[in-house]
């Protein structure tokens, strides 16, 4: 049993070769973080962050904060499609947006359609990262991605930051063209000296999307009703499967 979301680290083909069932509260940290991104991306079209502080140095607004926009009707980019995603493109719905997904698994929305990533990242608006880190998707979104992104569209990861490579990363925002929510970063915590503190089209949060901490007593009120299923003889309901933990990043803490 695993009180946290990824198992990858944990876990083998011989453990799932051995019928061992394998716990975690996975499902429910997916929901807090499909949640999270809901919030951080919000905040970041609404220029949140920018408002908030306006309104306590200087009482109102500034004759420029005009430019902050919505997420309704907006052309929407996944990459990754996993429990998060899913429980992310639900989310979306009554937000009405286009919404492209890239992925190597099948994917099964009525509100989505698959895309490449050239396509995701020349054409959306918002641009939501969510595969795994691993060996194969270490440094998947490469400088001729972050280039074709749309002038005031938005990159939002919640993932990994390895996915993306580092000074391709920098390079890009640099030139300030775009919006970034950055949630995970290639050393944690973060240094103080990383370039993205310097960047004003960056808005920046400790790896907080989820679970919230209202969410861990749950998980943890779960994965003990599912022991006393598991007790009983009964089918639990939190069984992560061999396919599913392959899919899962490998946690890495600190320095890359």
């Amino acid at each position: 049993m695993h009180v946290g979301g990824s198992v990858a680290a944990y876990v083998s083909d011989e453990v799932f070769k051995r019928n061992i069932t394998v716990l975690s509260g996975n499902e429910i940290f997916a929901r807090s973080v499909a949640e999270g991104c809901i919030c951080y991306i919000l905040a970041a079209l609404r220029s949140l962050p920018i408002y908030l502080d306006t309104m306590k140095k200087d009482g109102w607004k500034c004759d420029d904060q005009y430019s902050y926009q919505g997420l309704l009707y907006k052309k929407f980019g996944m990459v990754g499609y996993g429990t998060i995603s899913k429980y992310l493109c639900e989310m979306l719905k009554p937000f009405h947006v286009e919404l492209l997904i890239y992925s190597s698994h099948e994917v099964k929305e009525e509100n989505a359609r698959m895309a490449t990533l050239d396509e995701i990242f020349s054409t959306c608006d918002i641009i939501s990262l969510h595969s795994a880190w691993n060996k194969k998707t270490e440094g998947m979104i490469k400088a001729g991605h972050l280039s074709k992104i749309k002038d005031g569209a938005l990159l939002v990861n919640t993932a990994r930051a390895p996915i993306i490579e580092e000074d391709a990363l920098y390079a890009e925002l640099r030139k300030g063209r775009f919006n970034a929510f950055f949630d995970v970063y290639y050393e944690e915590p973060l240094p103080m000296d990383s370039p993205l503190r310097s960047f004003d089209n960056v808005f920046l949060m400790p790896h907080s999307a989820g679970p919230t901490a209202d969410m861990r007593n749950r998980v943890g009120v779960a994965l003990l009703e599912d022991i006393k299923r598991f007790i009983k003889g009964e089918q639990c309901i939190n069984v992560v499967t061999n396919e599913q933990a392959s899919r899962m990043t490998i946690e890495k803490r600190g320095k890359k």
